[in-house]
């Protein structure tokens, strides 16, 4: 190690220092645990080891060998510095973590002469006998109140989020909702009644591309969403939060919120680490995936209950987050009954015969540019003139995708409004459309992803194209035609073909409308929603509310198509500790 490194100093402040670091954790999660399990003399043992290991490292790093009086004053300062940090996490940083979360309702008196640590500890186990009896009472009272944070988009637009507000609403809760901003004009932290949801927005710059971007949005999400967070609890002492993702970097506020008593809900809508290894398909995006999934770990472990969108996330959040199977419970994306049928309105077709829609988000892992693809093949290889393809969404592909359509030959035949906001817009087109389209191409992402768009296209009684990614086919069953993953010319000939069979176009349409109606209809799902709520609730055990999903599963008997398997969607994770928060 000399010789690699250099001199003999460099060696104790590399040993100093990472002896430090690995204690330093140590120290922060027995505070943690305290904080969360409210335990006693063994909390209080456990913070007594990491003192002493605190000071044992000072020693080590004071008494290794060093080169020269740099070397020694180098030493020296590390193993003050280090012995300073954990006068901070030991004894200091337990106060003011009391006088943030109130846990006595008071300031500690100055005249105790017992350290800060103790102090914190005694009050957490004072403050565990009330708690109980405040959290009973909250769930006997008449109006429960709960928090729904969400990052990357705001209701009404967000139609899974905006269902559970509303549903809540509904069953007589108090219901707030803490969002970015749909556009700068909206005030940031101005409370907003949305047909009896309270709305608290935020300002935040959306990411489209680039490591930095999305760094720089996710800082600015947490400290704006932790201060409207504390905000709220101050005004409002809400029962339950709803913390939704992506991205999974919440569970410090996780952690506050179970401190006060809060009952906390996890709503796993995307796998955060396969959606940045799918961004960022390199060595350092593999890095950064690795620290997302272990995010994802500790933000399902500090949830009371996790809420899944499919059978596959929720596997996910019990072999890789490690959640009890009675707390993971699955929550479709199902349209409502009122997302129905309607007249065609023939003008949008603009003169074509046939129209084809595509509506949704125009990510990255979305699809957008092999519709493309396909869309060339329909018109210049198979000569489809007579087709118009509108492309409804937004994204960081839409660009990309407007540059080459604005080049080629057949940009007369394609429109990009960009995101449809309005629903009855929506439901124009969706209604109008002959066919609709899925071009999500496989990855550890769509392997295992429910797409909203699947079920708009359903409760529209339109045929679906699709390529044959697992969960697709289970959520669409014998409405959709699915083609093998990756291959945009026979996308494109799909398209044509169900275009050209008006008949089978009407039983496809049948079988999707009736599928929503009598199962997947958030009608169906809002059930399994409150079931979660009030197993969240539930101070004492568990029970089973959901067996398995009632979802019938359509397997892949495509040749030729990848395996799914345990390894393919990451499920395996090397886990360094498992925290007991239950």
């Amino acid at each position: 190690i000399k010789r690699i490194i250099g001199p003999d100093y460099y060696v104790g402040m590399l040993f100093g220092g990472l002896m430090a670091l690995a204690a330093m954790l140590y120290a922060f999660h027995t505070l943690i645990t305290a904080a969360l399990v409210g335990s006693g003399r063994a909390s209080l043992e456990t913070t007594s080891r990491a003192i002493m290991m605190a000071l044992m490292v000072g020693l080590g790093a004071a008494l290794i060998p060093t080169h020269g009086a740099l070397g020694t004053a180098i030493t020296s300062l590390a193993a003050v510095a280090g012995g300073l940090l954990f006068y901070c996490f030991v004894w200091i940083a337990p106060t003011r973590l009391l006088q943030l979360s109130e846990v006595s309702g008071r300031v500690f008196r100055a005249a105790d002469p017992r350290p800060a640590a103790s102090q914190w500890l005694l009050a957490l186990r004072r403050r565990t006998s009330t708690e109980k009896d405040q959290t009973e009472g909250s769930i006997m009272s008449d109006v429960k109140k709960a928090l729904i944070v969400v990052e990357n988009s705001a209701p009404p637009a967000d139609l899974r989020v905006w269902y559970e507000a509303t549903t809540l609403r509904d069953a007589g809760w108090q219901v707030f909702v803490i969002c970015p901003a749909s556009h700068p004009d909206q005030p940031a932290g101005v409370p907003e009644d949305l047909e009896g949801v309270t709305l608290y927005r935020f300002h935040l710059e959306k990411a489209d591309c680039g490591l930095f971007c999305y760094v720089r949005e996710y800082i600015v999400a947490f400290f704006s969403i932790a201060r409207l967070c504390h905000q709220l609890w101050k005004r409002e002492r809400f029962d339950l939060i709803h913390f939704c993702n992506p991205p999974d970097l919440f569970f410090p506020l996780m952690w506050c919120a179970r401190l006060r008593g809060v009952r906390v809900v996890f709503d796993h809508h995307d796998l955060f680490p396969e959606f940045i290894a799918t961004r960022f398909p390199n060595l350092f995006g593999r890095a950064l995936s690795r620290v997302a999934r272990l995010c994802e770990f500790f933000s399902m472990r500090s949830a009371h209950v996790v809420l899944s969108t499919n059978e596959s996330y929720r596997r996910i959040a019990v072999e890789r987050g490690k959640v009890s199977s009675q707390r993971a419970i699955v929550v479709r994306n199902g349209p409502r009954h009122e997302f129905r049928p309607q007249e065609p309105s023939p003008d949008l077709k603009a003169g074509f015969p046939y129209l084809v829609c595509f509506a949704g988000v125009m990510g990255q892992e979305d699809g957008l540019l092999n519709l493309v693809d396909s869309i060339e093949y329909i018109v210049r290889k198979a000569g489809r003139r007579d087709i118009r393809f509108a492309l409804l969404g937004d994204g960081a592909t839409r660009l990309q995708a407007i540059a080459r359509i604005q080049e080629s030959d057949y940009h007369n035949q394609v429109y990009l409004p960009g995101m449809l906001t309005d629903r009855d817009e929506l439901r124009r087109y969706l209604a109008t459309a002959d066919v609709c389209v899925s071009p999500e191409p496989p990855n550890h992402l769509n392997n295992v992803s429910t797409f909203i768009k699947v079920g708009e296209y359903m409760a529209m009684g339109k045929p679906v194209v699709a390529f044959s990614l697992p969960e697709t086919r289970t959520t669409a069953g014998e409405a959709a035609v699915y083609v093998p993953p990756g291959d945009a010319d026979a996308f494109g000939q799909a398209i044509i073909d169900l275009i050209d069979d008006p008949a089978k176009r009407e039983t496809m349409g049948q079988y999707a409308r009736e599928r929503v109606v009598n199962v997947l209809g958030w009608e169906h799902q809002s059930k399994h929603f409150l079931n979660a709520y009030d197993l969240a609730l539930r101070k004492n055990g568990a029970r089973p509310i959901t067996g398995p999903s009632e979802i019938e599963t359509y397997p892949c008997q495509l040749l030729g198509l990848p395996a799914i398997s345990e390894s393919t969607v990451g499920l395996r994770m090397p886990l360094l500790f498992h925290l007991k928060l239950m």
